[in-house]
């Protein structure tokens, strides 16, 4: 705030000059013209020409210096205010002009300038506003446009010498915007100093009393020429003081840049000047561009480079990401990255930059500078590679002078030997010496080490805490460039922990890790060492081998987790079941031998199977899991079932196999008419492979029937193996093998797509649209491309997925829960209906079971079979489908051979039921024809047949 006197000196130096000046004028103009009228057009026109020019020039000045941040954003009022006022009345020197219109343009510009420029005292929240010249052009040039355009809507003003209310009112407004104006410009918050505030409140003045005489004057009068002679007056006071301070502002610039230029020049960097994009492409370029870019001098002072141009492509990523942080934070940047020099190839450069914005606050550059690293850089990576390499080598790192004196160890060497690096600086490396070398060994291995430069060998030495370790050392000599002897480096690492490996791994190699059971290896180590002391000794030595019954089951449904923990239990029966002289082995999976050398008979043998076979049967307990597990084992005698390794464990295996096949739970011995039974195991295998690519296998389809209706509502497809020689093969001896071999992935898919083409055909013959259901094994379900083919399959057939039924057993919904309810959704995604197939003899988890997206539960045939002698399969079946009812699902019952067994199902509401009393399994043909019977007298299915069961 200025001070009383310096306010009072503004004052008269304003109010003053600005009375004295129009007295002046108007005697000088008064004793030239008298009470004459001069009428002089060329002269009005170039008076008001200089008015208009010089009020436009010191509005782009006033601009330009705020821009630069030169003036007081206040100013910005005055700008607009002669943006506003000079079009106006420069407008009515145009020939033909109305009198009306000149009046309401003299009028309307003197009320729009001086309000516009009285802004100059509003408050901080409307001071530096950089579009409000724009906005004032733009009404300037509406007004006139009106004016010219549409004269006759122009208000009624008056004539010169009579002027009307309005104009007289808009005028005097004008001028007390001037006024105002003036006491802004003298208050010292717009322009400061001396002579700045006396120049523009003198104009302010000037412009209002213009405004003033305005009203007084008649054309051609001297008061005429008086009101323009004033405002060319106020409007040179104005362009003086602009034109001076403008002129002022462009030498300083001068000055500046060329001083930028010569800092620019002397500096080894590149300094550019760039658009703010990621392109950023030059603006601006020093010379130094040109050594640190490869920029050639024309495109340096050119432009139009991309900086992004010269960045090697793997280091843009990281340019890219550094820049767009700039440019959303508007902080600045520095990072190094390699460019592509013209003449140098790859180089590292260090770039550092910042955003540079307009008068608006808005980003309009980038200005930055370029360095050359690429030497220091490269020097830095290198030592710090080495410096990073000897840091984390996994090997000590010792570093003495020639005097042997520890100069550096690295964080491995404290690991290893327990001292800190503060510890050992300047000590003989000796300090770890553990006594077990003589002196001898050290004279020999110095005698080496300086005569060959190096030396490497194994030593043992002591850690901190006093424990003595081996290790491997090597040390080098390091020569000065005199060839003299600086340095000594040592390397070594603690081989105690290899040593320790090595017996660890022998016995991995040798033991089964979960059970720490003699594994195959060792198995076959110790049968082959006991049938040489059996040949010796002349006493029978038998081989066992055990296989679990129901493991996998158990394995598939409760996890591995719970199998594991199962394998070791049962690893231990079978050690309690033994002598200590026996050896028990696990070969893999859920198959154990057991070796029993030194026996008297063969029956011996029997009696360790039996003992085994009860000790499993007692269930075992896992996680609060009862399980049941069995054993099915085959014997084999040495001397009079094989004399040596294969042949015993081939025989043996033969019996476990019979043993398997005779029901599980029981032990056999080995015959010879067991390899026969093997052989032709292996002709079926050979025969189904054939049979699936020869088209040998068929389908068969038994109805599944509405409890209530006794209509057809669905059917099962079930494979059938028609053999060119042995006719029709049962599944029960070819599926187990199909599943064994592999061979059920294929054959699965050839049931799954002559089932859904079959049922297609029946539909588009107008038959009864019911579902087919087809049984997936574990093996299909495991594929990775389940979905894919069912989906492929369905598209070939173009059979609806809404027909087609999949079932599987609670194994596989067990197995990997997570997995499997996944695959079981995007079935369901496909519209595939799915049901579990055999409920009821898993291990199902009703909290898991919850969660799959199921349509039905199929009752297992066996709780079925059990109705009308057992109490527990009625329970067990009722059970099923009230729970079935409340997750909302539909239940089968599958094996129904009896009346009895149909009508307690009827009673306990069981949606369908299969079976042999209602139909056996029917070739394609016979199956068509029960449909169509069925369709045509509408009759239920024992209905059809005159009250009996298809057979």
């Amino acid at each position: 705030m200025m001070d009383a006197s310096l306010l009072l000196r503004l004052f008269l130096g304003t109010l003053l000059p600005s009375a004295l000046l129009p007295l002046l004028i108007a005697v000088g103009l008064r004793y030239g013209m008298g009470e004459q009228l001069w009428a002089h057009a060329g002269l009005h026109a170039l008076v008001e020409a200089l008015v208009g020019f010089m009020g436009l020039f010191v509005a782009v000045v006033i601009k330009l210096l705020h821009r630069n941040q030169q003036v007081n954003g206040r100013l910005l009022w005055l700008c607009a205010g002669l943006v506003l006022s000079i079009p106006l009345m420069a407008l009515h020197t145009a020939p033909g002009s109305d009198e009306n219109v000149v009046i309401w343009l003299y009028a309307l510009a003197t009320l729009l300038g001086g309000g516009v420029s009285a802004g100059m005292l509003l408050g901080e929240q409307w001071h530096s506003q950089p579009r409000l010249p724009y906005a004032a052009l733009l009404i300037a040039l509406g007004l006139m446009g009106w004016a010219m355009f549409f004269p006759e809507h122009i208000p009624d003003m008056g004539q010169w010498s009579q002027l009307s209310d309005l104009a007289v009112g808009m005028n005097l407004i004008g001028a007390l915007g001037f006024v105002l104006a003036w006491f802004a410009l003298i208050s010292g918050h717009v322009v400061s100093g001396r002579r700045a505030p006396l120049l523009l409140g003198n104009f302010s003045l000037l412009m209002a009393s213009a405004a003033i005489i305005f009203l007084l004057a008649d054309t051609w009068d001297s008061r005429w020429w008086f009101y323009h002679f004033l405002r060319l007056a106020a409007l040179a006071l104005l362009l003086s003081y602009f034109f001076a301070l403008y002129l002022k502002d462009f030498r300083v610039l001068r000055e500046n840049d060329a001083r930028f230029q010569a800092l620019v020049e002397s500096i080894h960097a590149g300094v550019y000047r760039t658009q703010v994009t990621l392109e950023r492409r030059l603006v601006y370029a020093s010379a130094q561009m040109h050594q640190v870019a490869g920029l050639s001098m024309q495109q340096c002072q050119e432009g139009g480079v991309s900086l992004k141009s010269l960045v090697v492509p793997e280091d843009w990523p990281h340019v890219q990401e550094a820049l767009e942080w700039s440019i959303k934070t508007h902080v600045p940047y520095e990072m190094q990255y390699r460019i592509n020099h013209p003449q140098r190839g790859e180089m590292w450069v260090s770039d550092r930059g910042r955003i540079i914005k307009d008068h608006q606050g808005q980003p309009c550059w980038f200005d930055g500078a370029l360095l050359n690293i690429h030497e220091a850089r490269e020097t830095e990576q290198q030592l710090l590679l080495a410096k990073q390499v000897v840091q984390t080598a996994s090997e000590a790192i010792v570093i003495t002078n020639h005097k042997n004196q520890i100069m550096d160890v690295n964080p491995a060497y404290e690991r290893i030997t327990g001292f800190m690096r503060h510890e050992v600086l300047g000590r003989n490396p000796k300090i770890t010496q553990s006594g077990r070398h003589d002196a001898s060994f050290y004279a020999t291995m110095w005698k080496h080490l300086v005569g060959e430069g190096h030396w490497s060998g194994e030593i043992w030495d002591r850690r901190r805490n006093g424990e003595i370790f081996p290790k491997w050392l090597a040390i080098s000599a390091i020569r000065n460039r005199q060839g003299v002897i600086s340095h000594f480096v040592g390397v070594f690492n603690d081989i105690s922990r290899q040593k320790s490996t090595e017996q660890q791994l022998e016995r991995l190699v040798f033991y089964d890790p979960l059970t720490q059971l003699p594994n195959r290896v060792l198995f076959r180590d110790r049968l082959i060492h006991e049938v040489g002391v059996a040949e010796r000794s002349n006493k029978l030595m038998s081989l066992l081998l055990v296989d679990l019954d129901r493991f996998k089951i158990i394995n598939d449904t409760l996890g591995h987790g719970v199998g594991d923990e199962l394998l070791l239990q049962v690893s231990k029966r079978l050690i309690a079941s033994v002598r200590k002289s026996d050896t028990v082995a696990r070969l893999g999976g859920d198959e154990f031998a057991i070796i029993l050398p030194g026996m008297e008979r063969a029956e011996d043998a029997a009696h360790v199977a039996e003992t085994i076979i009860n000790q499993l049967q007692v269930p075992f307990s896992i996680e609060e899991n009862e399980l049941f597990v069995g054993a099915s084992i085959g014997i084999a005698v040495h001397g009079q079932d094989g004399d040596d390794y294969d042949s015993l464990t081939m025989n043996a295996d033969a019996a476990m196999f019979k043993a398997k096949e005779s029901g599980k739970g029981t032990y056999k011995f080995f015959t010879p008419d067991m390899n026969i039974q093997n052989a032709k195991r292996l002709v079926m295998e050979a025969e189904l492979r054939r049979a699936v690519d020869n088209q040998e296998l068929m389908l068969h389809y038994q109805p599944k029937v509405d409890a209530e209706s006794r209509q057809i509502v669905g059917m099962e497809a079930l494979v059938r193996w028609v053999h060119p020689t042995r006719g029709v093969i049962p599944p029960g001896e070819f599926i187990p093998l199909a599943e064994e071999t592999g061979l059920i992935v294929p054959l699965g898919e050839l049931v799954l797509t002559r089932a859904c083409a079959q049922v297609k055909q029946w539909w588009d013959m107008g038959l009864p649209q019911v579902q087919v259901a087809v049984n997936l094994s574990p093996r299909q379900f495991q594929e990775p491309n389940l979905i894919e083919k069912v989906s492929e399959i369905l598209r070939k057939t173009g059979f609806p997925a809404t027909g087609l039924e999949l079932e599987i057993t609670e194994s596989i919904a067990m197995h990997d829960v997570d997995n499997t309810i996944e695959t079981v959704k995007k079935l369901k995604d496909l519209g595939v209906r799915i049901s579990i197939d055999d409920f009821g003899t898993g291990y199902s988890s009703l909290s898991y079971l919850k969660k799959f997206p199921l349509h039905a539960l199929k009752i297992d045939q066996s709780f079925v079979r059990d109705l009308g002698g057992d109490d527990d399969g009625a329970s067990i079946i009722s059970s099923i489908i009230s729970m079935a009812k409340a997750m909302a699902l539909g239940v089968v019952a599958e094996g129904v051979e009896t009346a009895q067994q149909m009508e307690f199902l009827r009673g306990q509401e069981c949606q369908q039921v299969q079976g042999f009393f209602l139909s056996k399994p029917l070739p394609p043909s016979d199956f068509l024809a029960l449909l169509e019977r069925q369709q045509e007298t509408g009759c239920a299915v024992t209905d059809v047949m005159g009250g009996k069961a298809i057979t």
